[in-house]
């Protein structure tokens, strides 16, 4: 019985590996060997710049561009997002020359870690292979996750070590191995170094911890995360050291060198200039909301959003506190960065963890007080067709961001 149930979890695996590929083809088919694309072109060749010239032999720690505004317009020395991935790409290209090709598809392949470890999660949850893969690649269907996902940009490969933290955090709370809360806070630390406004998860974790510790609420029916022990504590306090250490040295590095390339800093709402209101909002309504996800799936996270709010002794504190948590926190980020957010796409990378934080709460509370529901053929079906329909309408949208220069495009 035992033998069974592996085989039948590694035939489940290997399917969703084939899916992921399907949806990889489709999105990707005509843009791997494609340099920028579409908007912020200047942010990716930053990336790609830096990139180059860890290839050419840059010290890790001295990352550098080609543009020469740093020491007076002789050297290109600046830093911002901790450049792990940017070396490694480097070294790669050691060896292959320098490849977009290689580059896209570096960052796939820690795309299909965070999807997996989502996967893995839910299977853990849920305890049914339908919904743990159809609610996985729905989230795979928000354009912004998809044409970022394949970018040269840092966003979605934070986000997905994010997913993959969030696993092991999971595993962690089931088997209680030391080991487990290290990889999650080491990949935690990862995600910030690389973009620190994908945290809110592990701010929302941290909340966690706290009420916990220190009010001794149990927040998973009669058991807790988080029992206070000092290993605990170590983790919690390396991944804030991590960021405060390597943001620390970041601003100690541009001031010495005179050059800024990225902006660290905050822009928040009340810096918008009345001007500016209308411009805005409709670059909010007619451009980043769309490619953050469909209508379909923004009107379903609206509703699951304040249906969650009475669900209280329905489903675990956690999960309660986890829909209202991580909203706030959205919204927080919105308001810290309201201007950037009628053009910049790519800050809606950021946002994804609502998905998890808001659905996956009621689809457990579906799972544990509706189970014919959750069971039943026919909601799976108009689920599934339901996925396809975004399937079809993130393909459109990223057809239209990567290839719409060559008057090549869909639309649904």
């Amino acid at each position: 019985m035992i033998l069974f149930q592996k085989i039948k979890s590694i035939n489940s695996d290997i399917i969703f590996i084939l899916l992921f590929l399907i949806f990889a083809l489709f999105y990707y088919d005509s843009v791997l060997e494609k340099g920028p694309l579409n908007n912020h072109i200047w942010r990716q060749t930053d990336c790609l710049s830096l990139t180059r010239n860890y290839a050419e032999g840059a010290n890790f720690l001295e990352p550098e561009m080609d543009i020469q505004f740093g020491d007076s317009f002789t050297s290109g020395k600046s830093a911002g997002e901790f450049p792990l991935l940017y070396y490694i790409v480097g070294k790669i290209w050691n060896i292959t020359g320098v490849s977009y090709l290689v580059y896209r598809l570096f960052y796939p392949l820690i795309l299909l870690g965070g999807l997996f470890a989502l996967y893995k999660s839910l299977k853990l949850l849920l305890k049914d292979n339908f919904w743990a893969t159809t609610l996985t690649f729905l989230l795979f269907t928000s354009p912004v996750f998809a044409v970022f996902g394949v970018s040269f940009l840092t966003d979605a490969p934070a986000f997905s070590f994010v997913l993959m933290a969030l696993f092991f955090l999971l595993k962690y709370g089931i088997d209680k191995k030391t080991s487990l809360l290290y990889l999650s806070m080491g990949l935690f630390a990862l995600a910030g170094l690389l973009k620190v406004s994908t945290l809110i998860a592990f701010i929302f974790v941290c909340f966690i911890f706290f009420i916990e510790v220190f009010f001794r609420i149990k927040t998973l029916g009669n058991n807790k995360l988080f029992k206070g022990g000092i290993h605990e504590w170590i983790c919690i306090i390396f991944v804030f050291l991590s960021l405060f250490s390597w943001y620390y040295y970041a601003s100690y590095y541009n001031d010495i060198h005179g050059f800024k390339y990225t902006f660290n800093g905050i822009y928040p709402i009340w810096l918008v200039k009345k001007e500016e209101l209308e411009s805005l909002i409709n670059g909010l309504k007619n451009y980043t909301s769309v490619v953050f996800f469909s209508r379909s799936i923004l009107y379903l996270l609206l509703f699951v959003g304040v249906f969650n709010l009475f669900l209280k002794n329905k489903i675990p504190l956690i999960a309660y506190f986890s829909n209202i948590i991580i909203t706030l926190g959205c919204i927080i980020y919105f308001v810290l960065w309201t201007p950037l957010l009628g053009v910049h796409d790519y800050y809606f990378v950021a946002f994804l963890i609502i998905f998890v934080g808001v659905l996956i709460p009621f689809i457990w509370f579906i799972k544990d007080k509706h189970n014919s529901i959750f069971k039943n053929s026919k909601v799976k079906t108009i689920f599934s067709l339901f996925l396809v329909f975004n399937f079809l309408y993130c393909l459109s949208v990223v057809k239209l961001k990567t290839l719409a220069q060559e008057g090549n495009f869909i639309m649904v």
